[in-house]
């Protein structure tokens, strides 16, 4: 039996930020700009004298920056599958190609634009623009698409299993199986549209590419060693030609005593590889979401001789991320032990413990963890070469150092008995953490994150997805709660410490779905019924302040409708 299959996906993003941040690129103001501070545009400030002034400057006539991304995906495979002296296999042959691409949609300003235009008078960094002004600005947007990556793989992969023999509990099976892919990345940077704006991020940014090999073989065995007790034996090796090969092992056991208890646990080891991004995605600059001293030019918040302290006290500073081509593979281990019970046939309750322990974590370093101890991370802050600047603190991707962490998956499913209203059913996941802690560094010290918001990101002790189904007809109704617990909150420079916790979020939403036609299906909904607040936190990671983007909605009630047509 053949088939052959093709997929394209297409997916848009536009995003807007505040204007561009104007600090530090060399904008100087002389006493002969009709804006300078006392010559009757703008009021005269105490202590200046008719010295040259170096400006930072945020423009928001020009609006905020906007960005246009857009990305494709198109896979053709083709696959085989049947019987072959007694073996059954599947073997299947692909490529695969992504497309990507970033644009400036507005807002972001050319630099030398804003220097020439300060320095001639045109521009007022401290008021409204004039006519001039305005035309002036908007004739210094950078617009088009700054960066475009392709991304290639092919690959062939094939499988065979059968039973070899019949043990006391059921058949010994036995599978093998093999794969080899090929892929290739490559990210252009447009520089001579990117490098005209420091606040695009990509202003020094490169092009990369890179190219990788991969093979793997893996088996599994799954022995019924007598009625209701089965072992499952399995094991996989991969290799990359550019980071290296692991054999990663796996058993797990399946014991059910009686109809109503099923018990289970497993071990294995796992391997993680770095993406072609990770490893070679174009390093850009861009400015630090929280505000800092530097800290040799302004240590505790007090500037040396010469420095500016517009610039390098309590200000945005600049930090460097993207690729790192030295990484290596993150590596695994985890145990997972549980129970099913079944008291009567309308309930099944579940119960698992689990334990991962990660090496090498492929991450990057929080920006409030380098800049809250210089002693420690002081080779990752770039000066020029007089010492008299920041160029950059380098914060790319690397590999940290463990992560344990451990708790309790709790599953619910209560199915009611029939009735006249329909089929009523009620479901409930959820996850307890008990342990979650990491090194920032290998052989650091571990640093406690359950319950609490650590260097980048909290981990909450325990959430939940509840369900509320019912089933009438050609008619599904839900109603569903996602719940988060409270954490302590981070603290930063910006606001105030008595703010040390973060309330729980807990949503109710609602939605009716038709599947009356085969061919099509129809959904309607309502996200946050009650109109639920995010709760307030301090959190500046995500360049948000007031509420935490990643794990909370500020829309409120949210209508939403969805339509599926199948051909």
């Amino acid at each position: 039996l053949g088939s052959l299959e093709f997929v394209w996906g297409r997916s848009t993003n536009e995003s807007r930020v505040a204007p561009p941040p104007m600090s530090n690129i060399g904008i100087v103001m002389t006493a002969a700009s009709p804006y300078y501070p006392g010559n009757g545009a703008v009021p005269a400030f105490p202590g200046l004298s008719g010295e040259n002034l170096d400006i930072s400057w945020r423009p928001v006539e020009s609006g905020p920056r906007e960005n246009y991304d857009s990305s494709s995906t198109a896979r053709l495979q083709a696959s085989l599958e049947g019987t072959i002296a007694g073996w059954d296999y599947n073997t299947a042959i692909s490529h695969s190609v992504g497309r990507a691409k970033s644009t400036f949609r507005g807002g972001y300003l050319v630099d030398q634009r804003i220097i020439d235009g300060v320095g001639a008078g045109i521009l007022n960094p401290f008021g409204p623009q004039s006519p001039a002004g305005a035309d002036y600005l908007n004739n210094s947007l950078l617009l088009g698409e700054y960066v475009h990556a392709r991304i290639n793989s092919s690959a062939i992969d094939g499988r065979v299993s059968r039973e070899l023999m019949t043990l006391p509990g059921g058949a010994l099976g036995f599978a093998l199986g093999a794969e080899f892919r090929r892929d290739r990345a490559k990210y252009f940077v447009n520089r001579d549209l990117a490098g005209q704006a420091s606040s695009s991020g990509y202003a020094d940014a490169q092009n990369q590419s890179g190219q990788r090999s991969i093979y793997a073989v893996f088996t599994e065995l799954n022995v019924p060693v007598i009625k209701d007790l089965e072992l499952n034996f399995a094991g996989r090796y991969d290799h990359y030609n550019d980071v290296g090969g692991s054999f990663n092992p796996k058993v797990s056991l399946r014991w059910q005593p009686t109809r109503q208890v099923l018990v289970r646990g497993s071990f294995n080891k796992g391997f993680r590889a770095p993406t072609l991004f990770d490893l070679y995605g174009p390093q850009s600059t861009t400015n630090s979401s929280d505000t800092y001293n530097d800290p040799v030019l302004c240590p505790n918040g007090v500037p040396v001789a010469g420095a500016n302290p517009n610039v390098v006290c309590g200000q945005q500073q600049d930090i460097r991320q993207g690729g790192n081509p030295d990484l290596s593979p993150e590596r695994s281990r985890t145990y997972s032990a549980g129970v099913v019970f079944e008291p009567v046939r309308a309930l099944t309750v579940s119960l698992d413990y689990w334990n991962i322990k990660l090496k090498d974590q492929i991450s990057a370093l929080a920006e409030q963890t380098i800049f809250s101890n210089y002693p420690r991370y002081q080779n990752l802050f770039v000066y020029n070469a007089a010492g008299t600047s920041l160029d950059y603190v380098l914060d790319i991707t690397d590999n940290l150092g463990e992560v344990r962490t451990r708790g309790l998956d709790l599953s619910l499913l209560y199915r009611m008995p029939r009735s006249p209203v329909g089929n009523l059913s009620v479901s409930l996941d959820g996850t307890y953490v008990n342990k979650y802690e990491y090194q920032n560094e290998r052989g650091g010290p571990f640093t406690q994150n359950a319950g609490r918001y650590a260097d980048a990101s909290p981990v909450f002790r325990w959430r939940h997805n509840l369900l509320f189904t019912l089933v009438r007809g050609d008619y599904t109704f839900n109603l569903s709660n996602r719940y988060m617990s409270h954490y302590e909150d981070q603290n930063t420079a910006v606001a105030p410490e008595f703010f040390n916790k973060v309330g729980h979020y807990s949503t109710w939403s609602v939605s009716a779905t038709f599947t009356g036609n085969p061919k099509f299906e129809f959904t309607a909904g309502v996200k946050n019924l009650f109109d639920e607040t995010p709760p307030f936190t301090n959190q500046v990671t995500n360049f948000q302040l007031g509420y935490d983007p990643r794990y909370t909605d500020p829309l409120g009630i949210t209508p939403y409708m969805r339509l599926t047509y199948k051909f």
